[in-house]
Order: structure tokens, then C-alpha cells, then sequence
């Protein structure tokens, strides 16, 4: 009993793969068609989303309007970052867990 490996050489290995190849090029009857890219032609474009652009053309005078009333008051009237302690209830953004929730979310997807 033999218990050597039979290892083929370069030559052998090249002579099977030219074999082999030329049997796939002899099996394929059809040559590959061309990629098809019609999603790059212009007349086959999505049209914009309508309703989106209304919303969007209703929205930017309403933030026109707000940010002309905010630069109208007094800058330290609309300091959000420094709230005075007879303020009563509000609520305190923690960014430090916002980041770490971002970090999270793109480890885990």
C-alpha cells in the first residue's frame, strides 16, 4: 500500500487547466450578452417624489419666518445651553449617549 500524496506537477497542472478550460469555451454555445444599463437612460429617469418637494417649498418660508423672529429677541432670552433654575421641567439632551448609541448601531449593522 502506497501512502505517498499524489502531487501533480506545473506542467500537469497547466495541462489540466488548458483541458478544462477549453471544455467550458466548448460547452458554451452563447456568448455573454452585454450588461444591461437602461437605468442610466434619461427617458427611463424616476420622476421626483411631488409630494415630498410641496412639503419641502411649505416648509422653508415657515423656517424663514421662525429664524427672522429668533434674530428679532434678545440672543440670552434663547440661550437653550444655560437655563435658569425657576425654569421648572425641561429636558436635558445627554449627547455623550447619543454618540454612543450612533457608535453601537454601526457596530451592530
Amino acid at each position: 500500500m502506497n501512502d505517498a500524496l499524489d502531487v501533480e506537477d506545473a506542467e500537469q497542472r497547466l495541462s489540466r487547466l488548458q483541458t478544462t478550460l477549453h471544455k467550458l469555451n466548448a460547452t458554451s454555445s452563447s456568448k455573454p450578452s452585454a450588461p444591461n444599463f437602461s437605468f442610466l437612460n434619461k427617458e427611463a429617469a424616476l420622476e421626483p417624489p411631488k409630494e415630498l418637494l410641496l412639503r419641502v417649498h411649505a416648509f422653508l418660508p415657515a423656517i424663514q419666518a421662525s429664524n427672522a423672529r429668533l434674530a428679532s429677541q434678545d440672543p440670552e432670552k434663547i440661550d437653550i445651553e444655560h437655563i435658569e433654575d425657576n425654569t421648572g421641567q425641561y429636558i436635558e439632551m445627554v449627547r455623550s449617549i447619543f454618540f454612543f448609541l450612533m457608535r453601537l448601531s454601526m457596530i451592530l449593522t
